[in-house]
């Protein structure tokens, strides 16, 4: 039973955001419009060909970037901000030696990979059953349509976790690794300190070092530089809504979606941040499983940062596996069905919701199962 409602929520899944074919990439490719599937790919892909030219420093002049776009897709409307710090563009260096649509498929696949790698231990299901689920998850698709991420995001973030009993250092390396988008990394270094895992702490901040004096070693201070300039625009585009607030799942988004003054917005961000870690440390004086505390830390990030968008909620993949294991090995308490199903639908929310009810649902539906988890692992 279990494996059919997995295949007919993939099959839905697919049929609602039906992926396009090379065919139809390469069609519009060809075509020099605005690309239908991984927009956002399009600022990671010219980052790439503007460094391999020898122009990394131009990467963060908006002005230079949207024209650099402009050459791959001449009818290109708008502009694809790059706004991440010089190591995710050291990870987009080698995007650019492939034609566009080759370079998407091959980010999508890898990632996607290393996804599904990291989050097949996570709950009791055959192989099949994992790939199923995987592709069943809206964010998946949303994150495909997107090109962006959170795959990579989500599998750091759960290989770290998985690792940290047995292989802290590893664990720390991919935990490090996530400083390329910092905003969910904020509780990482909670959670080393509540399980005393010392040994993954120094690691986490060596493999961020790494990554930083990497980046500083092939781009240079100056493009260093640049990416500061610049951070004013990205504070910006949140604070005075140009990303749009209906397209943001954060607490700071709901609160500026009903009307609230930016400084309000902080305070109530900053409220339910602290409200998360208070939670997380007391729930870890009261239970011993590592694993079981990553899948809260995860879904308590994701209240705690003001910026997260739509494909973000691939995230949400490691608290649901999580509550299917323990549902599994000890059957689901009341109520847990029903909102993990709400977690697991949420990417489908339209945004014309938000926009015409004023109301974003994202913070309550994970509010609702950090709530849930935290009830079972004190339960238990």
């Amino acid at each position: 039973m279990a494996m059919r409602a997995i295949l007919l929520l993939a099959i839905a899944n697919l049929t609602i955001n039906p992926i396009p074919t090379m065919m139809t990439w390469s069609a519009v490719v060809e075509s020099g419009k605005q690309p239908e599937i991984g927009t956002d790919f399009l600022s990671f892909y010219t980052a790439s060909k503007m460094a391999l030219a020898g122009h990394s420093l131009d990467v963060y002049n908006q002005v230079l970037h949207k024209a650099a776009q402009k050459l791959i897709f001449p009818d290109l409307e708008g502009h694809f901000a790059f706004f991440y710090p010089p190591m995710f563009l050291l990870l987009c260096l080698p995007l650019a030696l492939l034609p566009y649509y080759a370079a998407l498929t091959g980010w999508l696949a890898a990632s996607a990979l290393a996804c599904f790698v990291a989050l097949a231990r996570w709950a009791p299901m055959s192989m099949g059953e994992r790939l199923l689920a995987l592709i069943a998850f809206p964010a998946f698709t949303m994150n495909v349509f997107h090109g962006q991420n959170a795959f990579l995001t989500t599998a750091l973030m759960a290989g770290g976790i998985m690792a940290l009993e047995r292989r802290p250092l590893l664990a720390g390396a991919l935990f490090g690794a996530l400083v390329f988008k910092p905003q969910f990394g904020l509780l990482i270094p909670l959670l080393l300190i509540v399980t005393g895992n010392w040994r993954a702490i120094l690691a986490a901040g060596a493999s961020a070092v790494a990554f930083i004096l990497a980046s500083l070693a092939i781009f240079g201070a100056e493009v260093w530089r640049a990416y500061f300039v610049i951070m004013p625009q990205a504070h910006a585009a949140l604070n005075e809504n140009f990303i749009g607030n209906e397209k943001m799942q954060s607490v700071f988004a709901m609160l500026r979606i009903v009307g609230a003054s930016v400084n309000a917005a902080y305070i109530a961000q900053a409220i339910v941040s602290a409200a998360v870690c208070v939670t997380l440390i007391y729930v870890s004086r009261r239970t011993n499983s590592t694993r079981s505390l990553g899948a809260l830390m995860v879904t308590g990030v994701m209240l705690c940062t003001p910026f997260m968008l739509r494909y973000d909620l691939m995230l949400l993949a490691i608290p649901l596996l999580w509550l299917a294991g323990e549902g599994a090995r000890t059957g689901l308490l009341r109520g847990e069905k029903q909102i993990a199903s709400l977690a697991f639908l949420l990417p489908l929310v339209p945004v014309a919701i938000a926009q015409a009810f004023y109301i974003l649902l994202a913070p309550l539906v994970i509010g609702a199962l950090f709530i849930t988890q935290a009830r079972r692992m004190l339960r238990s």
